[in-house]
């Protein structure tokens, strides 16, 4: 674990009173790696899956599927409940974990009463951090791209 008398800082104040501290990027990137990797012990440590819900999400079901399963709701009570379409369930349900906008995981995680990290785990590859990139700049509704990929035409 890094001692943080190995990071380099430099503190000032601004005008308004602010601290403020700079550390170089390496510096920078080990303490987000820290923090993330903090966060998602404790984040997995506070996750109590029910039996049913693993062995649905051991079969191969999205956690979003198992866990709308053991609460014993419909696909389309749980988009009512969530504000989506069926449809925008069955999309979530039918990709791979943590498929979806994180403002509508977050709430499909409170209206199913399972953990947030349990339903939409912090990306680790690239891939899965463009992947969500692409899926937070979609409409919830309908699947379209909230802003077009070029405004020139």
């Amino acid at each position: 674990m890094a001692d943080s008398s190995e990071f380099e800082a430099q503190g000032f104040i601004t005008p308004d009173g602010t601290e403020m501290v700079i550390v170089r990027r390496k510096d920078w990137d080990a303490v987000c790696s820290l923090a993330e990797s903090a966060v998602a012990k404790i984040e997995e440590e506070a996750m109590n899956i029910p039996n049913d819900v693993e062995q649905y999400v051991q079969l191969g079901l999205n956690p979003v599927a198992a866990w709308r399963r053991h609460v014993g709701v419909t696909q389309t009570v749980l988009a009512d409940k969530v504000g989506v379409t069926q449809a925008a369930i069955a999309r979530i349900e039918a990709g791979p974990t943590g498929a979806g906008r994180d403002d509508t995981l977050t709430r499909i995680a409170k209206a199913l009463g399972a953990p947030l990290a349990h339903i939409n785990p912090p990306a680790k590859t690239s891939a899965q951090r463009m992947r969500k990139a692409i899926d937070n700049s979609t409409n919830a509704k309908t699947g379209r791209l909230l802003q077009s990929a070029s405004s020139s035409r």
